[in-house]
């Protein structure tokens, strides 16, 4: 995989995701700085999205908004990528973009694509950690992650199993089964599901039932057993409840609607307390059909006289 200009170079299987192991691996952030690693990171991938056939284009200002930095940063930054091996790049010319593929240097080609992760009872696949003094140390970078492009890694350990390919699947990881490897706790698949709440019957409650007999407008009854629900009614409560029943029922003039059980319970009428008797019933100004017949009929085969005749004294 090393650079070749004349020739895009074909890539192995989940070519991307080896590349940013391999950077991580190396340590490559310590040494070209984690902005190059980023740039380096958004030009495989967008390689990988064009199925690895061609080198990938850029125009400088593209790439610079895309990667979220300055055209200068930019420009500076690629230079460093390309002069440590890991980045080829053909300027643009006016109308033309830059074209860009990653490369990977000789010394590091080859490594394997172990895991880099502290497992316990296991080092393999990391770079070893170089001896160097303390005083060497710069940019808050520890001495052991930084890595010289010009060194080859040759105390690296390859105990570790080979991984030729990156599956892509989330259900993929078997822990292993040595003694030396921590194993994955067992995910409990407990149900969380709330229990079903039981809605009330009119038949469950023997108040409800009392009630409901005695009140004379017997109309949605799961309705009135809702609001009687929420009164949570006690038995002196079902007693008060019930003399203001007879109240409502004995004082309710004839003319006027019942009301239905669910609003009169919300609306607490029971503890109405109206005074005086109950009005009178208001007299019908039409008379009903029955009433004009039963005057028909009394008054059929009379002869009224004739007005004018009674006001002259003669029938």
């Amino acid at each position: 995989m090393g650079c070749d200009p004349g020739h895009y170079p074909k890539r192995p299987d989940h070519f991307s995701h080896k590349f940013c192991r391999l950077m991580g691996k190396v340590c490559l952030g310590a040494d070209i700085g984690p902005e190059a690693c980023w740039l380096l990171a958004y030009i495989v991938n967008t390689e990988d999205a064009a199925h690895y056939r061609r080198p990938v284009s850029f125009f400088n200002e593209d790439l610079s908004q895309r990667t979220g930095l300055s055209l200068a940063n930019m420009k500076r930054i690629r230079d460093k990528a390309v002069e440590a091996g890991w980045l080829w790049y053909e300027p643009g010319a006016k109308g033309r973009a830059a074209r860009y593929y990653v490369t990977v240097p000789a010394w590091a080609d080859g490594l394997d694509d172990g895991p880099g992760d502290e497992r316990a009872g296991s080092l393999s696949g990391r770079i070893p950690a170089q001896p160097e003094p303390e005083s060497d140390q710069k940019d808050g970078i520890p001495a052991g992650c930084r890595l010289s492009l010009s060194q080859n890694p040759s105390g690296m350990r390859t105990e570790c199993e080979p991984h030729s390919t990156l599956s892509l699947s989330l259900n993929t990881y078997t822990p292993a089964e040595s003694g030396n490897h921590l194993a994955e706790p067992e995910l409990e698949t407990k149900s969380h599901t709330a229990p079903e709440r039981k809605r009330p019957t009119p038949d469950a409650d023997p108040q409800f039932a009392e009630f409901w007999a005695a009140y004379p407008h017997k109309v949605d009854k799961p309705a009135a057993l809702k609001s009687w629900a929420k009164l949570k009614v006690s038995e002196e409560l079902l007693q008060t409840i019930l003399a203001g029943l007879e109240r409502y029922k004995s004082r309710k003039p004839a003319w006027q609607e019942w009301k239905h059980p669910g609003p009169w319970l919300n609306a607490r009428r029971w503890e109405d307390e109206p005074s005086g008797a109950p009005p009178p019933p208001v007299p019908n100004a039409i008379p009903s059909m029955s009433e004009v017949r039963k005057s028909e009929q009394a008054t059929e085969g009379v002869i009224y006289p004739h007005p004018r005749s009674l006001a002259n004294g003669t029938r």
